[in-house]
């Protein structure tokens, strides 16, 4: 996930950090020519330097869980509210609404399209030669759920599937969650908590094999 993430601040440390390479070697080469013979602390300016880089960096980092989960949650909330303003007026058919939905389940069952992570009802409208409206409401109507809850779902069950697998046991969660569809360790478990009631270490602890 790039879209929803902040890493302009790369660029910027990057620059920082070439900047006080060169500074701190010029700091060397003074102190090895005794123009300042009484300059002692080169190497702490160094170290001062690496420490400061390294936390900015693991912070802002860090961060860009919460951007991401953050900007899926705006975007799960902004459906729900198109769905509630639009559908008292929609004229889809039935027999529109019936076949986008069958079209739906194959496309998520057979081409397991959900394990895109950047996934968006708008790509699979343009895939399926309908409007985003219109698939939107046949997935409300069809399964109940909105775009967003349908493919958490998919994604969740996917990642269910890999929890209890004995081949996958040596993976990480965020490793399956990555796999599964998810962009996120906070989004996984978010919704992974959403679904299932447990967290995906006390899931596979009941689901262990004994």
């Amino acid at each position: 996930e790039t879209e929803s993430l902040d890493i302009g601040w790369l660029k910027l440390l990057n620059g920082v950090f070439i900047a006080l390479l060169l500074a701190f070697f010029g700091i060397y080469l003074l102190t090895r020519m005794d123009a300042f013979p009484s300059l002692s602390y080169p190497h702490a300016l160094t170290n001062s330097g690496l420490i400061i880089a390294f936390v900015y960096i693991s912070f802002k980092g860090v961060g860009q869980y919460v951007i991401a989960d953050y900007h899926n949650i705006k975007l799960e909330e902004t459906e729900d509210l198109v769905q509630k303003e639009k559908y008292a007026t929609s004229s889809l058919s039935l027999e529109e609404s019936t076949r986008l939905f069958r079209e739906v389940v194959k496309l998520f069952n057979e081409q397991e399209v959900y394990l895109e992570p950047q996934l968006t009802i708008h790509q699979l409208s343009e895939q399926m030669g309908t409007t985003t409206h219109a698939l939107s409401q046949a997935i409300n109507s069809q399964f109940g759920k909105s775009f967003f809850d349908l493919v958490n779902e998919y994604r969740v069950n996917h990642v269910k599937r890999l929890l209890v697998d004995p081949d996958k046991q040596a993976f990480t969660f965020l490793a399956l969650a990555l796999e599964s569809g998810f962009n996120s360790k906070s989004s996984f478990n978010r919704v992974f908590k959403q679904h299932t009631g447990m967290t995906p270490s006390e899931f596979q602890k009941a689901h262990a094999v004994v």
